[in-house]
């Protein structure tokens, strides 16, 4: 006899790119909340997760603001993105600076350098969560986050939402 999936959670629908915004800021809290709390009670490692994963969603947020996602490239776009942070600034950095090679370098810089304080996150997402085997050394490396980190990566959303709040004052 054949077993019925299962499926958790209820489903919604959102068709209007602004509710999209709006979803992806309330996503990006929950997290945000989350990280909060994983690292009030010691769980590093996760609280890092969280944060990274609230800083993406909080852009994704911003981006659904600037351009229609619920056009069918558009949405390609952001599907796309998958859940890399790194991939999600440069698309926000397109966005943001168009065809404008000066302006692209220069919100780049801000945003990589000065913001996200050229961390990889890309790497640390996964580094985070689980090791990594280095097949030349023939050895893992794990990664640990103390506390100071979760404090670093708090302060990197900080100033990340406030760039973005004051971008959207002066566009």
């Amino acid at each position: 006899m054949e077993q019925k999936e299962i499926y958790l959670g209820k489903r919604r629908f959102i068709q209007e790119g602004t509710a999209m915004a709006d979803e992806f800021f309330n996503l990006a809290s929950s997290d945000e909340y989350a990280a909060k709390r994983l690292c009030e009670n010691r769980c590093y490692n996760q609280a890092a997760y969280f944060y990274i994963q609230s800083m993406e969603k909080y852009i994704k947020g911003y981006i659904c603001q600037k351009i229609n996602v619920t056009n069918e490239t558009y949405a390609e776009m952001l599907r796309e993105l998958k859940h890399s942070l790194n991939e999600t600034v440069d698309l926000l950095v397109k966005i943001i600076s168009g065809n404008e090679v000066g302006l692209k370098q220069q919100v780049e810089y801000q945003l990589k350098v000065v913001i996200l304080r050229n961390v990889n996150f890309s790497v640390m997402h996964n580094a985070v969560r689980y090791p990594y085997y280095y097949g030349k050394r023939q050895q893992y490396s794990v990664t640990d986050i103390r506390s100071e980190d979760c404090k670093v990566l708090e302060e990197i959303y900080a100033s990340l939402k406030n760039y973005l709040k004051q971008l959207s004052l002066r566009l």
